[in-house]
């Protein structure tokens, strides 16, 4: 898995996540997803979080940090990011790029494709 994919993921799970929230809004009984699910959904979320930001941290200097942070934990766009730095998105990209291989994944980083079954009903 390459760095990107791996920092991605996170964007991937709260898609899922959402798609599983708003199928549980729309029924009535207790069919899948439960409220459990959801709720180790949420506690998978918050541990791919977690272990991605501490990835990130790694990044330095923090304002080049901080558009990791906002690309992949607050899941922003660079367009949005580069109006908040107040720059061209091309000059965020460039900075992304060349601190991507700063990120340090860890030994044993979590791959959500072993835990589909997550967020099958």
């Amino acid at each position: 898995m390459t760095t990107r994919q791996y920092l991605n993921q996170l964007n991937t799970v709260n898609k899922k996540l959402y798609l599983n929230f708003m199928r549980r809004v729309e029924q009535s009984d207790d069919t899948c997803p439960t409220l459990q699910q959801i709720n180790e959904q949420v506690d998978f979320r918050d541990l791919l979080e977690k272990q991605i930001a501490e990835a990130i941290s790694s990044v330095t200097p923090k304002q080049i940090r901080a558009i990791f942070e906002l690309r992949h934990i607050q899941n922003m766009r660079f367009s949005r990011i580069a109006r908040e730095y107040g720059t061209d998105i091309k000059t965020i990209k460039i900075w992304y790029q060349e601190a991507l291989p700063m990120v340090i994944i860890p030994e044993n980083p979590i791959d959500i494709r072993n835990y589909e079954d997550i967020f099958q009903c």
